[in-house]
């Protein structure tokens, strides 16, 4: 079924291998092929759907859901009666089964709304509190017009000025914006208020492996080996931006919904370093800093290497290296005492925690060819790079979809009720470059939307295949369709928006008329890809297709010419490249 042709890393395990794979509550998965019933609360309704195939899709269930739907208000998205951040994640995702649910699990729609005024903390719901630094707090919030879930990270702009900070912000702001890496979490918006900063990130479910790391006490090399084979691709990646990161630890790395790790928080890292230059500055997390950082003698992208051994150290042996609860007796440490390996560590894992720990940068792993030496240590061998960068390797631990992974400590922290009421405001001069929108990044450059690829495929359960080349990942995703009479291309501003990433926010703003000036160029775009299918929402047949849009629309005839049966605003499209999802 479409679940078995999904990406390995997206892949719900059958019953054989599910018997070695677990999550992080040690839990098998259940069998795919268990019959069970979801009930579904909508407004004042509540009625059940019969799930009788575990390879049925999120994508199906909200297709059901909007067809037994009675109301007239639009569902986008639905949600655990229990706020599980992970499954709520996880039905987000289209094309993902259904079988982490259980029999009877209680799932609440969620209905769209239009914020007005400009895009800013307004568009948001905020759900709760999921992290806090040491000027920063981070809330998981659900998009209004979309219900996606992103984790926004807050920051007060006094802070930064009386601290003199606010160049931290804006450099972590600009790596962000040019970084696009499978192990590094994407910006989607910067914006500001009168008091705060605000960057909406990725949502990781999974939340911080220090939790998890703190949870298990310690790893097995092997599962070490998975996280740190990762966390190499991302450094790598950063260093080929000539960006070192400097402040790496597992409070800033994140697992997502799979488990494989995304390093976030680049506040302490530092642009335009190349392979031999150095800075000068002093910063880091005391039990990660390098030698050279706390000598003040200049360091370069070997610090990324150490902070690699010390985190690699931490893994295996359930403590940072030279660590002691006095600060200054642990600098002294850090300085002068030799590296104590544990006996139970192989020899491999020894040689490569001593070559990443040496305390000359000069003589460590990684100072003459970089990455590409630490990629060749005989404590990688049989590691399949290219698998790793493709996310083709399963992480050893999946989140644990029943119970929240985030520190109970955040999730007590009390949300201000004022916190997303807020008004955004223009860039002030402190903070004149900090505002970003990733659809004008999107638009204007022509990048990603033009490496969409798709494919027609046979129909499963009235629905489609479409396969999304996003960020090398290759996924296969399930889309609901509706019957040929409503599926005429004149119906492109009913495009289920809300079943495809790449359109999820950009749509609403061609419909609203704020980008009507890009519109026909980005549909030219989409419209022009080789065999591009796209499915439509389902709707009641005595529901009028505008009625939602306050848009005339022309009674659906199959007979009618296309070009005539195109709004308005989408006239000038090539009409030759347009394909009906049904033709």
């Amino acid at each position: 079924m479409g679940q078995d042709l999904a990406h390995p890393s997206l892949q719900l395990q059958r019953v054989n291998s599910a018997k070695h794979t677990h999550n992080l509550s040690g839990t098998k998965m259940k069998s795919i092929n268990e019959n069970k019933v979801l009930l579904i609360l909508a407004d004042n309704e509540e009625f059940s759907i019969q799930v009788n195939d575990d390879t049925l899709t999120c994508g199906w269930l909200i297709s059901e859901t909007i067809r037994l739907y009675q109301g007239h208000k639009s569902i986008i998205a639905l949600r655990t009666s229990k706020n599980l951040e992970a499954l709520d994640y996880w039905i987000m995702h289209f094309e993902r089964s259904l079988q982490p649910f259980k029999n009877k699990d209680t799932l609440i729609a969620i209905f769209q709304e239009h914020p007005q005024g400009p895009f800013g903390p307004c568009h948001f719901s905020p759900i709760r509190f999921i992290g806090k630094g040491g000027f920063s707090r981070v809330v998981e919030v659900r998009k209004k017009d979309t219900g996606m879930l992103y984790a926004v990270k807050i920051v007060k702009k006094d802070f930064l000025i009386n601290e003199e900070k606010v160049h931290q912000i804006l450099t972590e702001k600009s790596i962000l914006i040019n970084s696009n890496h499978p192990f590094i979490v994407k910006l989607h918006w910067a914006y500001q208020t009168d008091e705060d900063l605000h960057l909406v990130m990725d949502f990781c479910p999974g939340g911080e492996l220090f939790y998890h790391l703190h949870n298990l006490g310690r790893l097995a090399e092997d599962q070490a080996r998975f996280y740190i084979s990762e966390i190499v691709c991302g450094l790598e990646y950063l260093h080929t931006l000539d960006v070192i990161y400097r402040d790496l630890k597992p409070e800033n790395i994140l697992l997502d919904l799979d488990g494989h790790v995304k390093i976030t928080d680049f506040g302490l890292s530092k642009k335009d370093i190349r392979k031999r230059d150095k800075s000068f500055s002093f910063c880091g997390s005391p039990e990660y800093m390098s030698p050279e950082m706390l000598q003040g003698q200049g360091h370069g992208r070997e610090v990324d290497f150490y902070s690699l051994g010390a985190l690699l150290y931490e893994m295996l042996t359930g403590l940072p290296p030279f660590y002691d609860s006095n600060r200054s007796k642990m600098y002294k440490n850090i300085l002068q005492n030799e590296l104590f390996i544990p006996n139970y560590i192989s020899k491999t894992g020894k040689d490569l925690l001593q070559g990443l720990l040496n305390k000359n940068p000069e003589q460590r792993l990684g100072y003459n060819q970089g990455t590409i030496e630490i990629r060749s240590h005989s404590w990688f061998k049989g590691i399949s790079w290219n698998k790793i960068r493709d996310k083709k390797i399963t992480p050893p631990y999946r989140p644990n979809f029943r119970h929240s992974n985030f520190d109970p400590e955040y999730l007590s922290m009390q949300l201000a009720e004022n916190e997303f009421n807020k008004q955004r405001v223009p860039s002030t001069m402190q903070f004149a470059t900090f505002d970003y929108n990733i659809e004008e990044k999107f638009i204007s450059k022509g990048t990603e939307i033009s490496n969409i690829s798709t494919q027609s495929s046979k129909h499963l359960n009235s629905g489609s295949h479409i396969t999304d080349e996003y960020n090398s990942t290759k996924v296969k995703l399930f889309m609901p369709t509706v019957s040929p009479k409503i599926c005429t291309v004149k119906d492109p501003v009913e495009v289920c928006t809300y079943r495809h990433r790449r359109f999820r926010e950009m749509m609403p703003m061609i419909l609203s008329g704020e980008m009507q000036n890009n519109s026909r160029n980005l549909v030219q775009e989409l419209r022009s890809t080789n065999n591009l299918r796209i499915p439509f929402r389902q709707r009641k047949k005595d529901k009028p297709l505008s009625q939602d849009l306050n848009m005339e629309v022309p009674e659906a005839n199959e007979n009618k010419s296309r070009a005539n049966e195109i709004p308005e605003f989408l006239k000038k499209v090539e009409v030759s490249k347009m394909t009906s999802v049904n033709k």
